[in-house]
């Protein structure tokens, strides 16, 4: 299987960029160069750069598995970038909110309705 074939379907590297898997696989054979308990960091070499063309100019990645095992490349402030699979909780409240209004306004209406 391809690194490519890796980020597209489902599972562990699903929606990142291709070298996320290789860099994984790195990790697994012992090739990070930081675990900062946060972050693997990883010092990218020329030959890193010429399998990887999109990664010319950069020095550094940094991967993290998050709290459901998907790996992650983190965002070039160092920060995690939002997993897409974890449902944003303030959406889902907000939605809910206005469910909720919606079908207390119909409800009222239904009684108002009656009442007369």
């Amino acid at each position: 299987m391809s690194y490519e074939e890796d980020v597209k379907g489902p599972g562990k590297f699903e929606g990142e960029r291709r070298y996320v898997p290789y860099f994984w696989e790195q990790y697994l054979d012992g090739g990070a160069d930081k675990d900062d308990g946060k972050f693997l960091h990883f010092k990218l070499t020329d030959e890193d750069k010429k399998k990887f063309p999109e990664l010319k100019g950069r020095k550094v990645i940094k991967i993290w598995e998050d709290d459901v095992g998907f790996v992650r490349e983190a965002n070039p402030l160092g920060r995690p970038r939002r997993n897409p699979h974890r449902k944003s909780k303030a959406g889902l409240g907000i939605l809910g909110l206005v469910v909720l209004a919606g079908a207390g306004y119909m409800l009222y209406r239904i009684i108002k309705g009656q009442a007369q």
